[in-house]
């Protein structure tokens, strides 16, 4: 939902006392960083922190809840609504954004080493580029997959195009969220992976997989008339959000 700027200026003056810190519109709402960390999300002129199996109770004891982006969809208990008390008092409010910058940091850790280990991968691949990934398929299949290239880079302009020459796939990362999603071409078709399909909300009924695969879900896409570009464009930017909160 959107987040009114007087909300947006009230939350940052009342984290003066935290420091520098950095807010990067999302999809209606916002996502706040201190120190290149990814701590709170502003949804709905409601300011919600980054929390662990330690910080959780304090919220839970205020009455707080987690956040829930999406309607008739499993809340993301990674991040709990700061209670207007807390938010009210700027010596409280810093102190919690101190503890929520602490479990990002923790939390980041092992995503900072997978993406170096993702980056040797690419290093060690010979120069591959998506050109190459799809050069040994037939013209159709190339053309297909370069409409759904072309699609994801208009639809997430902030991913970074990554080939994958031995599983001849094209995948798509962004600093914040990681791996999003991968294109996949076959000879009669190309698929559309969502790395975390299966926590989205699905309104155009595009995803394939439930009950054949646990956490992805993918499009399927014999022909251009199957990139339904509003409908995918809806997919992609939900698993961007998905992918920077959780």
């Amino acid at each position: 939902m959107p987040v009114s700027d007087a909300f947006r200026d009230y939350v940052l003056e009342q984290l003066a006392g935290l420091g520098a810190v950095t807010v990067r519109r999302m999809f209606g709402g916002a996502g706040i960083y201190h120190g290149g960390l990814f701590f709170a999300v502003l949804d709905d002129d409601q300011l919600f922190f980054k929390v662990d199996g330690e910080t959780r109770p304090a919220y839970e004891a205020a009455g707080s809840g987690p956040f829930a982006p999406m309607l008739g969809e499993a809340p993301m208990r990674g991040y709990y609504e700061v209670p207007a008390e807390v938010l009210d008092d700027r010596e409280r409010l810093v102190e919690w954004a101190r503890r929520a910058v602490n479990v990002a940091r923790a939390t980041a850790k092992p995503k900072k080493r997978a993406g170096r280990k993702v980056a040797r991968k690419a290093a060690a691949s010979g120069g591959a580029t998506p050109a190459r990934v799809l050069q040994s398929f037939p013209p159709r299949t190339r053309t297909l997959a370069g409409r759904v290239r072309d699609l994801v880079k208009r639809a997430l302009p902030t991913v970074r195009e990554v080939p994958y020459p031995g599983w001849k796939a094209i995948g798509y990362r962004d600093p914040d969220a990681g791996l999003v999603c991968t294109i996949f071409p076959y000879k009669e078709c190309v698929r559309l992976y969502l790395e975390h399909g299966a926590k989205l909300a699905d309104p155009d009924r595009l995803l394939e997989g439930a009950g054949k695969t646990r956490q992805v879900r993918y499009v399927t896409m014999r022909s251009p008339g199957d990139v339904k570009a509003r409908a995918l464009t809806r997919a992609l930017r939900a698993a961007l959000a998905y992918g920077a909160v959780r």
